[in-house]
């Protein structure tokens, strides 16, 4: 993990740092007891004789305490990887050695993984999970050779990158944008198959979904419209970071879109009622043409979708296609009156069926 990541995680607050827990410090007090030995076995060893892991300290850590020593190391000894212990060294001999009260509780701790930075005496680790831009953060303060825990907190860039793109469509209808000084919006997504799948596409589709209605309902139809559009054009573009296949350039974009939802194992009733919706405020626009291709495609992935057949039909009749819109008004209409509804169908599906 490189440093300029960690200063991006000193920075992402609203996971919010918490102050240690009574329950925490217990825990703690256990492994203390149990290192304390550990500890005693590596007093007067040469630093490069130890076994384990050493945990990178950036710059800022040369305002922690020497406390006698003349450098400090940061070390997960190899039978206890999933801890760390400062070492004070002299002529390259351990002097002292005392355990980071490291709080299991607050996230675990992967020493190939884990970097450190310093804010005067208060040392900050950056512990990031295997396969996962997911990290850990535990803060801790030095009082003469000892660390005292206090805080924690968590970052993940790779959801961050993915929130930000989301947050773009769904509250600009924006396609997202890169970054000042990177090439790509999704440049620095760690690990992508664990954050682009079925389920965070289904998400973002949904949100995506809701974010129109709400614009519509506003008014705004134009960019109701504009929302649904980015945020399936979204699922294409992260459906291309996973691998996705790459043979869709002669596809329509709305055939595009299918088939990354049908590639991703999305089933048809996350999507459909947001192609619905896609097509109606197309509809609304007068881009009767374009919401035939939307509607089309939805009657035939869900049959039983009542409404798609009155939207179709409408747009069919503005065009002229009066058989087709006749069929389909009837659709409608036998569709209605199969659920007890008929007394809610249009007047204007009864006569156009004449």
């Amino acid at each position: 993990m490189s440093y300029p990541q960690q200063r991006r995680y000193r920075g992402v607050n609203r996971l919010s740092f918490a102050l240690g827990t009574v329950a925490g410090l217990m825990l703690w007090g256990g492994f203390a007891q149990a290192a304390s030995t550990a500890n005693l076995n590596m007093i007067g060893h040469d630093a490069d004789e130890l076994a384990g892991v050493q945990i990178p300290l950036d710059e800022s850590c040369a305002a922690l305490q020497v406390e006698g020593a003349e450098r400090l190391l940061l070390l997960s000894p190899e039978s206890q990887p999933d801890k760390a212990i400062l070492l004070g060294l002299e002529n390259a001999k351990v002097l002292w050695a005392q355990p980071v009260p490291w709080q299991d509780d607050h996230g675990g701790f992967n020493s190939v993984k884990t970097a450190g930075s310093c804010d005067g005496k208060q040392l900050t680790l950056y512990s990031q999970m295997p396969y996962w831009a997911a990290t850990f953060i535990q803060t801790f303060e030095q009082n003469g050779r000892e660390l005292h825990f206090l805080s924690h907190g968590f970052a993940d860039a790779s959801a961050e990158i993915l929130e930000a793109a989301i947050v773009a469509v769904e509250t600009q209808g924006a396609e997202p944008v890169a970054p000042e000084g990177l090439e790509s919006p999704f440049e620095g997504l760690m690990y992508p198959h664990n954050y682009i799948h079925r389920y965070s596409m289904e998400a973002a589709i949904a949100r995506g979904h809701a974010a129109a209605l709400a614009q519509y309902k506003a008014g705004e139809t134009e960019v109701a419209a504009k929302i649904l559009q980015e945020m399936f054009e979204l699922t294409r573009s992260l459906h291309t970071l996973v691998g996705g296949s790459s043979q869709m350039e002669s596809l329509t974009p709305l055939q595009q879109w299918v088939a990354v939802w049908w590639e991703q194992d999305i089933p048809w009733q996350t999507y459909t009622p947001a192609l619905n919706d896609y097509g109606f405020f197309l509809q609304e626009l007068g881009e009767h043409g374009e919401a035939i291709g939307m509607l089309e495609a939805v009657v035939e992935l869900a049959p039983n979708r009542t409404v798609a057949y009155l939207n179709l039909a409408d747009s069919q009749w503005q065009l002229g296609q009066r058989a087709a819109a006749q069929r389909n008004y009837e659709t409608y209409a036998w569709q209605m009156e199969q659920q007890n509804l008929g007394a809610q169908i249009p007047a204007r599906a009864i006569q156009r069926q004449r």
